[in-house]
């Protein structure tokens, strides 16, 4: 137990799912962040409850615990960087996109004139491995997730005792992956280059290989018709050698060897050919 308090710690955790009542007398002993005079329960409307498994076999139980949305993280931003003096102080966003090994990972830094500068990292899952808001959006997931860990570090935005700088929508992707630890979590995301490609599902042979609903999504997060978008793989595909005919993504999905490292090699390639 790395929490001295038990007993204190208990009181943040329940055996079903607290009222207002039972929440806002928490909040007000917790700073909005840094240096506030503000505590959380001005943000309550933001604050929500996230049930979660604790423990294992026989011993395991449903606890709920409390979370900050991202948009409370943001709206607390706001404030602790109002003045009466000068009004709204600007801070700086900073991030970067990558696409590794079935996941797009947002990492930057947020830079304030008041709190200074702090890096931080925040990811989605594209393909057969998505889940929850992964599945429609995994860039706007993973912008949000980073948004709100950064603002949490760097000013303490919306965190709550016994729970990290986690946001309540990261918690709810973590259970929707059902990769809850016994205390706190961590998220174990599959490395879809390493699956079994699944059999086509018709004559056609398109197939539903993992890295060709990958490449699918990335289509619609870049907002490419579907023409423009298998020419630009036709595009990329022929520059590394691979002779097509007929449909390019049938032609990925027949591909030996790593497809998500073409796909990849695609990405870094659309970006740099204006894609």
């Amino acid at each position: 137990m790395a929490h001295r308090d038990l007993l204190r710690e208990n009181a943040w955790v329940f055996d079903s799912q607290p009222g207002a009542d039972q929440i806002e007398p928490l909040l007000k002993e917790v700073p909005a962040w840094h240096g506030a005079t503000k505590t959380m329960d001005a943000y309550i409307g933001y604050v929500v409850s996230i049930s979660q498994r604790m423990g294992r076999g026989d011993n395991a139980k449903v606890v709920w615990r409390l979370y900050t949305t991202v948009a409370g993280k943001i709206a607390i931003l706001h404030d602790a960087h109002v003045t009466e003096a000068a009004g709204l102080i600007p801070w700086q966003e900073n991030p970067t996109i990558e696409y590794k090994n079935g996941m797009v990972v947002v990492s930057g830094t947020m830079t304030s004139p008041i709190f200074g500068s702090r890096f931080e990292v925040g990811s989605g899952v594209i393909g057969d491995g998505a889940r929850g808001a992964d599945q429609t959006n995994p860039i706007e997931n993973a912008m949000t997730s980073w948004r709100g860990r950064a603002a949490s570090a760097m000013c303490g935005a919306g965190v709550l005792p016994y729970t990290g700088i986690a946001s309540a929508e990261e918690v709810r992707t973590v259970n929707s992956r059902e990769e809850m630890a016994e205390r706190g979590y961590r998220v174990v995301t599959l490395d879809t280059a390493r699956q079994e490609p699944n059999k086509p599902t018709d004559a056609g042979g398109a197939g539903t290989d993992a890295v060709v609903r990958a490449f699918q999504a990335l289509s619609r997060n870049n907002r490419w018709d579907e023409v423009a978008a298998k020419a630009k793989l036709g595009a990329y595909l022929q520059s590394i050698g691979e002779t097509v005919e007929g449909d390019t993504l049938e032609h990925m999905a027949g591909m030996d060897g790593d497809r998500m490292g073409v796909l990849n090699g695609f990405i870094k390639w659309a970006k740099e050919h204006n894609g």
